[in-house]
C-alpha cells in the first residue's frame, strides 16, 4: 500500500505545480490571462492572436524615454581633414568643434545626405577626413560646451540622429 501512496502524492505534487494546469482550472477571462504573461507583446508571434480576438486588448511594453539630457555622453573624435568647398572653409576655418551627423565612404552617398538634411532644416557641408571618408557637418563652434549642447539638441529633436557625434579639428 506504502508503495502506491508515495507515487501518487508525487503525482498531485507535480500536477498541482504546473502552470497550465492552475490555469485550466481557474475560472479567470481572456484579458487575465493575457495581462498576466509578460512574455507576450505586440509584434510578436502571438500578436496574430490579438487581432483575431476583439474581446482582447494588446499588451505593449511602454517604450523608454529617449530624450537626452546636459549629463549625456558625446563622443569626441580628433582627426585632421579638409573642406569640400571653399566658401564652407572660409566661414567655418577658425572653428575647433564640428557636429557629424553622418560620414561616408563616397561622395554621392554624403550628397544624398546632405540633400535629406537640407530638407529637414540643416545647412550641412562636407569635411574630408585624412581617411578620405566625408564627413557630413550641420554646425561648428570654437566652444566644446556650446557643441555638447547643439549634439543633444539634435539627438533630441531627431532621434535619428542619436549618433551625432563631434570632430575636433587637429
Amino acid at each position: 500500500m506504502r508503495l502506491l501512496i508515495l507515487p501518487l502524492i508525487a503525482c498531485i505534487f507535480l500536477f498541482g505545480s504546473c502552470k497550465i494546469f492552475k490555469k485550466a482550472g481557474k475560472n479567470t477571462t481572456a484579458q487575465e490571462n493575457v495581462n498576466s504573461d509578460a512574455g507576450v507583446v505586440a509584434g510578436s508571434d502571438n500578436a496574430n492572436y490579438f487581432s483575431e480576438n476583439k474581446n482582447v486588448s494588446k499588451v505593449t511594453k511602454p517604450a523608454k524615454a529617449t530624450r537626452p539630457n546636459s549629463s549625456e555622453k558625446v563622443s569626441v573624435r580628433s582627426e585632421q581633414f579638409s573642406f569640400d568647398q571653399e566658401q564652407d572653409q572660409a566661414a567655418n576655418a577658425n572653428k575647433k568643434f564640428f557636429v557629424i551627423l553622418g560620414s561616408f565612404s563616397q561622395k554621392e552617398n554624403s550628397e544624398k545626405a546632405k540633400d535629406i538634411l537640407k530638407s529637414q532644416g540643416f545647412k550641412p557641408y562636407t569635411l574630408v577626413s585624412e581617411t578620405g571618408n566625408f564627413r557630413i557637418c550641420v554646425d561648428a563652434f570654437n566652444v566644446e560646451a556650446q557643441a555638447r549642447e547643439r549634439v543633444i539638441k539634435i539627438r533630441t529633436d531627431f532621434p535619428q540622429y542619436v549618433d551625432a557625434w563631434l570632430l575636433y579639428k587637429k
